[in-house]
C-alpha cells in the first residue's frame, strides 16, 4: 500500500545520541529498530563512508525479506 501520509515523529536529540536513522518501510518491515541500531552502530565506527553503511543495511534488509518469503 502506498500512502501520501507518512508516519512522523518529533524527537529531541540528546548529546548522547550517536546517529539517527531515517528509513523507508522496506527497512522497518524486515528489521526491528534495535536490529537497525545494532547494525549501524557496529559499522559506523569502522568506515568513513556512511553510504557504505546504508548500502550494507539495504542489502541486509533485502536478504532478510527474501529469507522470510521462503
Amino acid at each position: 500500500m502506498i500512502t501520501a501520509l507518512p508516519d512522523v515523529k518529533t524527537l529531541d536529540l540528546e548529546q548522547s545520541d550517536d546517529f539517527m536513522v531515517i528509513a523507508c518501510d522496506g527497512i522497518w518491515n524486515s528489521m526491528t529498530s534495535q536490529q537497525v541500531v545494532d547494525f549501524v552502530g557496529h559499522r559506523i565506527n569502522k568506515t568513513d563512508k556512511l553510504s557504505s553503511v546504508c548500502d550494507e543495511n539495504m542489502s541486509g534488509a533485502q536478504h532478510s525479506r527474501r529469507w522470510h518469503r521462503m
